[in-house]
């Protein structure tokens, strides 16, 4: 019985420590598909790979308002204050200057992210605009016009899809700047995109929510700190506490 006891501890604590890492950040931003871990500590991105780790910084542009990872080969990383995005390669090296918004745009940005090809989502608030913007070509190749009561919380989007949160309901865009579905929502603090749908957090726990609709409890104990959050390959979430990155399996639909 001992015995079984202390297989049993030497088990459950294997797995708990291979389901975990420890880190000194204070934004957890995602792991890619190598298992790199991007983060960032005293506004510098860190990339922490096996063999070593490298960063990314640029003073001149401020505080880093979000970084998109789904294409690890064209990471973007966003200043809001400055209105301003820049676009690295995977050793974050630039693979473009500043791209200041004011100076193309003349309009702030709220939301960045990665669509497909040379293509970035883009929402300003300004205007209740939704933009599909070619960074290579600096130039706006669709734009959808909202409605003027549509009050903008956050988004999050992935290669063909962008979800925009507002208090009561999201709606998600294709890139043909289509409205193909909506659904309700409670008040949402933080949100990713799944390839089924979202994974979003309210009241500081973590829910799926699929495209029909349908939003479901991720089983996680209800004492477990969740500051940020990131999932990948539809089933795998990593979730970050302040000091440990803990990786979680859930059932995906």
């Amino acid at each position: 019985m001992k015995l079984l006891i202390f297989l049993s501890f030497f088990i459950l604590n294997f797995y708990s420590q291979e389901n975990q890492m420890k880190i000194d950040a204070d934004t957890f931003i995602g792991i890619d598909n190598q298992e790199n871990i991007y983060y960032i500590k005293n506004n510098i991105l860190y990339k922490k790979m096996n063999s070593k780790t490298i960063t990314y910084s640029n003073l001149h542009l401020g505080k880093i308002s979000s970084i998109d990872i789904i294409n690890p080969l064209k990471i973007v990383v966003f200043y809001k204050n400055f209105n301003s995005i820049i676009i690295l390669d995977d050793a974050l090296n630039e693979l473009s200057n500043n791209i200041d918004f004011n100076n193309i745009l003349f309009k702030n940005i709220s939301f960045v992210g990665t669509s497909t090809n040379s293509n970035l989502w883009l929402f300003s608030e300004e205007d209740n605009n939704l933009m599909l913007f070619d960074y290579i070509t600096k130039k706006v190749v669709l734009t959808k016009q909202l409605d003027s009561e549509f009050k903008f919380l956050k988004a999050c989007s992935n290669y063909q899809n962008i979800w925009l949160i507002l208090e009561d309901k999201i709606l998600k865009y294709n890139a043909y700047g289509s409205l193909i579905a909506q659904y309700n929502s409670k008040k949402i603090e933080r949100a990713v995109a799944t390839k089924n749908g979202l994974i979003y957090k309210n009241k500081g726990n973590l829910y799926q929510l699929f495209d029909t609709n349908k939003s479901e409890l991720i089983a996680i104990d209800k004492d477990q700190i969740i500051k940020n959050f990131y999932s990948k390959n539809n089933n795998l979430l990593y979730f970050f506490d302040g000091n440990v990155i803990y990786k979680h399996n859930f059932i995906k639909k």
